[in-house]
C-alpha cells in the first residue's frame, strides 16, 4: 500500500482527493454534504480542526470545498484567511476545478430512502446491492471535493484566556465569469490547561438532612489530600478511541487524510497526555486504490505512533476497535476496544469479516475476540455498547456470556453531547457494579476470567478527525502518563469520565477504584471539583453522590467564582447492604460534565482495622502506626479526630482470643 500524504503535504498542493466528511456523530452514515449548515448558495464549505488550544503548539485547519450548485462546474479561485483585525494570515489563488455533485447528492439521497426500505423489509439481496450503489455514490461525490489548509504557528497564537476569531474567505468563479464569495467564520480558544487536581480548593460542607452548604468553620479538621494514599500522583488525561485515515469511515464519510503523527500533534495541542488510536481492523475492503487495515498498514501506522513517542516524549499508542459477535440482518458486530498492557504494541490482531460493502458482517463470536485480545497481552473494552449505525453495527448484546472484558464506555460521544446511549451505558455500568461481590479484608475480590476486579467505566470522544479529539475524554490518576501507568489505572479503576471538568473523593484515605474500611463513625466523604475558565466555575455545577445505583444526595451549585472546591459530608448515610459509591458533576446548563468510577467501602466491627473479621497483632500494628492526628480513618473509633488510648482500648476490648 502507498504511503499516504500528511495534511501538509496536501496543504502544499492546495487541493486533493478527499473522501467525504460528516457532521461529527460517531459512525454516523450521512455526509456532511447533507447538512444545510455548511452549505452556502450552493457551495459546501466545512471548516476542521481544533476549536481549543491548551498547550502551545502549532494548528492546523483545513477547509473542505465542494460544488453543490446545479448551473456546471465551478473554478476555486481565492482562500484568504484573515484575523478579527482584518490582518491577512494566508491569502492563496489556487484555481481548482470544482465539478458539480449535484448529481451524486440526488442519486445518494435516492439509494439512501431505497436502502432504508430494504433494511426495514428485511431483504438481504435488496440491501446487498444499494449498498453497493452507494458505495459509488459516496465515491463519485468524494472525487469532486477539494481541500485548503491553514498553518497557525504557536508564537501567532493569542494569550491563555483569549480567542483569536479567523474568517475563511472563499471567491469561487462559474463558467460565465460570475463570482460569488463565502465566508466562514472560525473561533479557536487559548485555554488555561486541564485540571490537574493540585489546586488549591475553596472548603465547603454539606448536610444531607438539611441540604445546608456552607463554608468550613474555622479549626475543623478538612480533607487533607497530601496526607491520604489518593494524594500520589497526578490526574493525567487521554482519549482513547480514535479513528484516522486508516479507518474506511473516517476517510469515506469524514474525508480524513490525516495519520497517527498528525493526530498525535493535535492531541498535545489541545492538552491531552496520551491518545490510543483505535482504527478499524475488521474493515477489510479495496477503496479507490486502496487496501484498508492490511498487516502492512498497521505496521506503518505503529512505526509513527513509535517514532512520535521517541521525538517527543508523548504516549501514543496504536490499536484497533475489533467487531465481534454476530446479530440481526447481516449478522452484523458490536466493537471492541483492544488496549495494549504489557507493551506498547500487541501486534496486528487479526478480525475477519465479510459480507458488506465496508466489509462489517460476520465477524467472529465475542469470545474469540476477546480471549485474542488477551493473549496478545492486551484488554478489553466495549465500545459504545447502546449505539448502532444502520447496516453497519448493533448494540452489545448483554446475554451472550463472554467473559475477560475489562470495562466498557459509559460515555462515548465525538462532540462532548451526553447522549441517551450513553445514559443507558451510564445506567447499564451502575447494575453491573451492583453485582460485585463486597469487599472483604480491605479489598474486592479477583473476578474469575476477569482482567479487572470491577467493569472499569471509560469516556472516550470516538473521533473520526483530528478537530475532534478529546471532545470526551478520561482523567486517571498516575505517576506519569507512560504505558505501564495508564495500563495499571485502567485495570485498578482511578478513572473519571468527562468533557472538561475533574471530579474525584475521598473516604476514610480511599479513593477512586480502592476500598475504604469504614467503622461507625468515620462516614465522612470529601468530593472535589476542579475546573478552569473553560468549563465553568465549580458554583455553576450539581454534585451527586450515587450509592449502589441510587441518588443518595446531591450537593446543589455553591454559585461560588472558584475553580477548585472540596466539599465534605461528614455523615454520608449509608445503609448495611451499601458498597461503593460514584460521583457525577452536570452543570446547570448541561454542557460539562464528569462521572467518577466507584470508591468502594466496607464497613468493619469495633477495633477490626483491617477487615477480616479477627482483632489481633496486625490491627494493633495499625492503630499504632496510626497514632496521633488522623481524622476520617478507621482506627479512629470514636471520631474525634485522634488516634490515642480511647481507640487503643476498643482493639484490646474486642481483641480475637
Amino acid at each position: 500500500m502507498r504511503r499516504f500524504m500528511t495534511i501538509a503535504a496536501i496543504a502544499t498542493m492546495s487541493a486533493g482527493l478527499l473522501s467525504v466528511p460528516r457532521t461529527a456523530v460517531a459512525h454516523d452514515q450521512t455526509p456532511a454534504w447533507t447538512d444545510a449548515r455548511f452549505v452556502h448558495g450552493g457551495v459546501f464549505v466545512r471548516i476542521t480542526g481544533p476549536d481549543v488550544v491548551r498547550r502551545a503548539g502549532d494548528v492546523t485547519l483545513r477547509a473542505v470545498i465542494g460544488n453543490l450548485a446545479g448551473s456546471g462546474p465551478l473554478t476555486l479561485t481565492s482562500v484568504r484567511w484573515t484575523d478579527a483585525a482584518g490582518r491577512v494570515l494566508h491569502d492563496a489563488a489556487p484555481n481548482l476545478d470544482l465539478p458539480s455533485m449535484r448529481a451524486d447528492v440526488f442519486d445518494w439521497r435516492e439509494v439512501e430512502d431505497a436502502l432504508h426500505r430494504a433494511e426495514a423489509a428485511g431483504d438481504p439481496v435488496a440491501a446487498s446491492a444499494l449498498l453497493a450503489r452507494r458505495a459509488e455514490r459516496l465515491a463519485a461525490a468524494g472525487t469532486r471535493l477539494r481541500a485548503t489548509a491553514l498553518h497557525l504557528d504557536a508564537a501567532t497564537l493569542p494569550p491563555v484566556g483569549t480567542t483569536l476569531d479567523l474568517t475563511c474567505t472563499l471567491v469561487v468563479e462559474a463558467t460565465d465569469g460570475r463570482t460569488r464569495e463565502v465566508r466562514v467564520p472560525r473561533a479557536i480558544e487559548v485555554a488555561a490547561p486541564l485540571p490537574r487536581g493540585d489546586r488549591a480548593a475553596r472548603r465547603l460542607r454539606f448536610d444531607v438532612g438539611t441540604g445546608v452548604l456552607g463554608d468550613v468553620d474555622t479549626g475543623v479538621p478538612g480533607p487533607d489530600a497530601s496526607s491520604s494514599s489518593v494524594g500520589v500522583g497526578t490526574w493525567f488525561a487521554g482519549d482513547q478511541h480514535l479513528h484516522t485515515r486508516y479507518s474506511l469511515d473516517a476517510f469515506v464519510l469524514d474525508g480524513t487524510t490525516e495519520v497517527v503523527t498528525d493526530y498525535a500533534a493535535a492531541s498535545e495541542v489541545i492538552g491531552l497526555d496520551w491518545i490510543i488510536i483505535t482504527d478499524h481492523s475488521n474493515v477489510h475492503v479495496s477503496w479507490l486504490g486502496e487496501d484498508f487495515y492490511t498487516p502492512a498498514q498497521f505496521a506503518e501506522a505503529s512505526a509513527q505512533a513509535a517514532a512520535y513517542r521517541a521525538e517527543h516524549d508523548y504516549l501514543v499508542l496504536y490499536s484497533e476497535e475489533m467487531g465481534l459477535g454476530s446479530t440481526g440482518l447481516f449478522n452484523l458486530p458490536s466493537h471492541m476496544l483492544a488496549y495494549p498492557a504489557d507493551a506498547d504494541s500487541m501486534g496486528y490482531l487479526p478480525n475477519p469479516s465479510s459480507g458488506l460493502v465496508f466489509g462489517l458482517a460476520n465477524c467472529e463470536p465475542e469470545q474469540v475476540i476477546i480471549d485474542r485480545i488477551a493473549d496478545a497481552g492486551g484488554f478489553g473494552f466495549i465500545a459504545h455498547p447502546y449505539d448502532a449505525a444502520s447496516l453497519a453495527f448493533v448494540p452489545w448484546n448483554w446475554t451472550n456470556g463472554a467473559v475477560g472484558w475489562a470495562g466498557l464506555e459509559i460515555w462515548s460521544d465525538t462532540n462532548g453531547v451526553f447522549k441517551a446511549t450513553d445514559a443507558s451505558a451510564f445506567a447499564q455500568w451502575q447494575a453491573l457494579l451492583n453485582d460485585i461481590e463486597a469487599p472483604f479484608a480491605g479489598a474486592l475480590a479477583e473476578r474469575p476470567d476477569f482482567p479487572t476486579r470491577f467493569p472499569v467505566g471509560l469516556g472516550n470522544s470516538d473521533a473520526h478527525e483530528p478537530g475532534l479529539i478529546g471532545r470526551t475524554f478520561t482523567y486517571a490518576r498516575l505517576g506519569a502518563p507512560t504505558r505501564p501507568e495508564v495500563a495499571a489505572a485502567f485495570a485498578a479503576g482511578r478513572c473519571v469520565a468527562s468533557n472538561g471538568p475533574l471530579l474525584y473523593g475521598e473516604m476514610a484515605g480511599a479513593g477512586i477504584g480502592d476500598v475504604a474500611l469504614l467503622n461507625a463513625v468515620n462516614r465522612r466523604l470529601d468530593v472535589t471539583l476542579e475546573t478552569t475558565p473553560e468549563f465553568g466555575a465549580t458554583g455553576l455545577y450539581a454534585i451527586q453522590v450515587i450509592v449502589n445505583g441510587t441518588v443518595r444526595a446531591t450537593i446543589p451549585p455553591s454559585g461560588g467564582s472558584d475553580f477548585a472546591v472540596t466539599v465534605s459530608i461528614d455523615d454520608l448515610p449509608l445503609e448495611p447492604g451499601d458498597t461503593h459509591l460514584t460521583l457525577r458533576a452536570d452543570r446547570t446548563d448541561g454542557v460539562y460534565r464528569a462521572m467518577t468510577n466507584p470508591v468502594w467501602f466496607q464497613f468493619v466491627g469495633p477495633g477490626d482495622l483491617d477487615g477480616d473479621g479477627v482483632v489481633g497483632p496486625v490491627d494493633l500494628g495499625m492503630l499504632l502506626g496510626a497514632w496521633g492526628d488522623c481524622a476520617a480513618c478507621v482506627a479512629d473509633a470514636n471520631g474525634d479526630g485522634v488516634v490515642d488510648g480511647a481507640d487503643l482500648s476498643v482493639v484490646l476490648a474486642n481483641w480475637t482470643p
